[in-house]
């Protein structure tokens, strides 16, 4: 079984790729919920370096990641 291991993490690649359809919502509402201060800054950068490991481990799927980077990059571009 493989693992990978970010940020003291441990989960399956296959628990995590279920996972990847739920992650637009979620990103989007950890940034409402992080700009209105009812959750931890740290929160959403650690969810998106998390991602971040699991696509540079497993490229192979961009048509799975690409919802999940558009919500990253739609929180980024009100940041900047």
């Amino acid at each position: 079984m493989c693992t990978c291991m970010c940020l003291d993490v441990r989960v399956t690649v296959y628990e995590m790729f279920q996972l990847l359809h739920e992650l637009p919502s979620t990103i989007s509402r950890l940034y409402n919920e992080q700009r209105c201060g009812r959750v931890s800054a740290c929160i959403l950068p650690q969810l998106v370096e998390l991602l971040h490991c699991l696509m540079f481990m497993h490229p192979g799927f961009p048509e799975l990641y690409r919802p999940v980077v558009a919500a990253i990059n739609v929180c980024l571009s009100f940041v900047l």
